[in-house]
């Protein structure tokens, strides 16, 4: 079984992202890594995991953060035959795991994508990878509207 990294972008600014592969099929992503800091590993139920992942790759700033976080998706290392521990987190150890909430009610996909988006970002100001600016300690019912 081949674990591998691949970047995902190029140019002049690091990459938000890498992209987690398994004997060829991505799995997931990783972001930052470049600072020395605490490990994350994040694990979701496709489809919201995927939403989640690229709400959380969408923020270019991300790449600076202290440690690394490694998203990958439930659905993908099943189909494998893995468990999360196996996931491609490499040598590392996670310092954290953290589970995607998931409700199958398509009518709640939305929320559930910001509850589980908040939160990452949420653990990861709390062990100090981001600094956290505009992320609120708790989340609101307009913020899951959103």
């Amino acid at each position: 079984m081949d674990t591998t990294s691949v970047q995902t972008e190029t140019g002049d600014v690091p990459p938000v992202g890498n992209d987690v592969v398994l004997d060829g099929t991505v799995i997931g992503h990783r972001i930052g890594g470049t600072l020395m800091g605490p490990q994350v590993l994040v694990a979701g139920l496709s489809p919201i995991s995927e939403v989640v992942f690229q709400k959380l790759l969408d923020i270019p700033t991300l790449a600076w953060m202290r440690g690394q976080l490694t998203l990958v998706s439930l659905t993908k290392i099943d189909a494998f035959g893995l468990d999360v521990g196996d996931a491609g987190i490499g040598t590392q150890t996670p310092d954290e795991v953290m589970f995607l909430p998931y409700d199958p009610n398509p009518s709640h996909h939305d929320q559930v994508v910001n509850e589980g988006y908040w939160a990452v970002l949420r653990l990861c100001t709390q062990l100090g990878m981001i600094a956290g600016r505009g992320v609120p300690p708790t989340v609101t019912l307009d913020m899951l509207e959103t």
